[in-house]
């Protein structure tokens, strides 16, 4: 985890770096399905911002007609109220029509691809520049036979280790098993976890 300079002096930038690329990785690893609903859900107001002229004109004009219908009771005034259900229903009606046009084109299902997509290539990308990173060595005896885990994501990475005998820790293990622990220690994780219990 502690880098060297050509001059073998401790290299505060290089491990700086190191620590803030593999914990950005594990932090989105973390918060990745916040972030796709995120994105999703910002991708279908952008969507229903660009509906058709006809739509927006129609909801609005119900909305209207709506809010004077309101004034009306339909035991009191009753040709006045349902005059304006008259005028509302063929409205609302259309309405439903260019909605069902528009779930027809898949928009929503495209947002939710487009989000899913960008989070996934965005995570893969962090993790290929955090896979060089190695915190330390540990005796290969330690774990085994599951102790070539602990390398994720550095499998396709030379071994920074002095010695065979030695397995490399990567700096992603580390850091991804200290959220892990912190997460799970966290008073409302447990609060939680016991309200699910009763």
């Amino acid at each position: 985890m502690f880098y060297e300079d050509k001059s073998g002096n401790f290299d505060v930038y290089s491990t700086s770096f190191a620590l803030c690329v593999v914990t950005a990785t594990v932090v989105f690893i973390f918060f990745n399905q916040t972030l796709m609903f995120g994105i999703s859900a910002l991708l279908k107001r952008r969507i229903k911002q660009n509906r058709s002229p006809r739509l927006l004109a129609l909801m609005k004009e119900a909305d209207e007609l709506k809010q004077e219908q309101s004034k009306f009771s339909p035991s009191n005034d009753f040709a006045a109220y349902f005059k304006i259900d008259r005028k509302l229903n063929p409205i609302k009606e259309e309405i439903e029509q260019l909605k069902a046009q528009e779930s027809k084109t898949g928009a929503s299902l495209k947002a939710d691809v487009i989000a899913k997509v960008l989070t996934q290539a965005v995570g893969f990308t962090l993790l290929h520049f955090s896979a060089s990173y190695q915190a330390f060595c540990i005796s290969s005896t330690i774990f085994w036979p599951v102790n070539f885990m602990l390398r994720f994501p550095s499998y396709f990475y030379e071994s920074q280790c002095r010695d065979e005998s030695l397995t490399p820790v990567s700096l992603f293990a580390v850091i991804y098993s200290f959220f892990v622990v912190s997460m799970r220690l966290m008073p409302g994780k447990k609060d939680n976890s016991k309200l699910k219990m009763s």
